[in-house]
């Protein structure tokens, strides 16, 4: 989809896709701050349909995602541990129940780990702790089927926590050094943002920074360990911005720049150089792979027509810091991109690639 009209968002805190778990059609535009922060929704992002609840061998290239490395660097490895290729996890829905599944990146087989007792997921609401490999995702579940954060752990799919959120709006969660949860939160609908820490045990976030940006936040963020620096996506006026902030200290969620970018960048990631790395529609659906300059906006092409796409998926994006690849679910299946030189791997075709709402590397 075209960042500049059609890259999806979360047109509120939780998810993209109705109960059918098809791609709600007001999720292919972008939404104001007024328009995403509305009372919470009764719609819950069940987007997988007809996804497979076992084993399903891939009918694509099984390309390698590349010879496994060994992390030593404490900020990209999680304290140190030994760093293998990851595999991919998401919550999916099939046959009326959700489970947490993993998602082979050299085959693109689908395996169910574990049953999750939820209602609904927001689309792209995830964010991994490679120091304790917990995925924490953003949901709807309980009686009242409120807002909740959700505790995954990464390697079983095991379901370790669920708690309700104190407030309804609470999103783009991106873990920092020391296992610190930052996030965006809206604490009046329509009104202004700030910067948070979530604490997962109670729910509960605690005001770090007030964000200077009027306009309204894509499912898409990320995390730059090396330079402690979290990135966040959003439009102001019908044009994306990139915001930067800091996460160390007291700076922690501070705002640190804002800058406006021309043209279309869809599905930005960062990767291990810290770079901020998406696709770009050109002609006939021919996608370049681009680099995004956060403090000038702007946009170099690392690898010209590199793919063809029928659109992207706003925030099912991911990085494996292990064995460098980019990976991004799109309606065509799981596209690998080499996170150095933006080359393009593969693209495979998964069953019901809309049935995984939030896409992490477990590594």
């Amino acid at each position: 989809m075209k960042a500049s009209s059609l890259l999806a968002v979360l047109c509120t805190v939780m998810g993209c896709t109705d109960k059918a778990g098809e791609l709600a059609p007001d999720c292919d535009t972008r939404c104001s701050a007024d328009d995403r922060s509305d009372d919470p929704p009764s719609e819950t992002g069940q987007s997988t349909g007809d996804a497979s609840t076992g084993s399903t061998e891939s009918t694509g290239s099984t390309e390698s995602t590349g010879s496994t490395g060994t992390a030593t660097d404490e900020s990209s490895s999680g304290g140190g541990m030994e760093c293998q290729p990851a595999m991919l996890v998401s919550p999916s829905y099939s046959m009326g129940t959700w489970q947490m599944v993993s998602l082979d990146p050299t085959t693109a087989t689908v395996t169910t780990l574990a049953p999750i007792d939820a209602v609904g997921f927001g689309q792209g609401e995830s964010a991994y702790d490679p120091a304790t490999q917990r995925i924490y995702v953003i949901g709807l579940g309980g009686p009242a089927e409120s807002p909740m954060v959700f505790t995954f752990d990464g390697l079983t799919g095991a379901t370790i926590a669920s708690q309700a959120l104190v407030s309804a709006h609470v999103s783009n969660l991106e873990v920092v050094s020391g296992s610190v949860i930052v996030a965006l939160h809206q604490p009046l609908p329509g009104g202004a943002w700030e910067t948070v820490t979530l604490d997962t045990a109670t729910g509960g976030v605690t005001s770090l920074w007030p964000v200077d940006f009027a306009g309204g936040f894509y499912a898409d963020h990320g995390f730059d360990a090396d330079a402690s620096h979290i990135f966040q996506f959003g439009e102001l006026d019908g044009v994306p911005h990139v915001l930067t902030f800091d996460a160390t200290g007291a700076s922690l969620g501070m705002q640190l720049a804002v800058e406006p970018w021309a043209g279309d960048f869809a599905v930005p990631t960062v990767n291990g150089a810290g770079e901020i790395v998406g696709l770009v529609e050109g002609v006939g659906n021919m996608y370049d792979v681009a680099r995004l300059d956060p403090t000038s906006g702007s946009i170099d092409i690392l690898q010209p027509g590199a793919v063809q796409l029928s659109g992207t998926y706003a925030g099912l994006t991911t990085f494996d810091p292990c064995a460098d690849r980019i990976y991004v679910l799109t309606p065509e299946g799981l596209l690998t991109i080499d996170g150095s030189s933006g080359a393009v791997i593969s693209l495979m075709p998964v069953q019901d690639e809309q049935g995984f709402p939030a896409l992490e590397a477990v590594w």
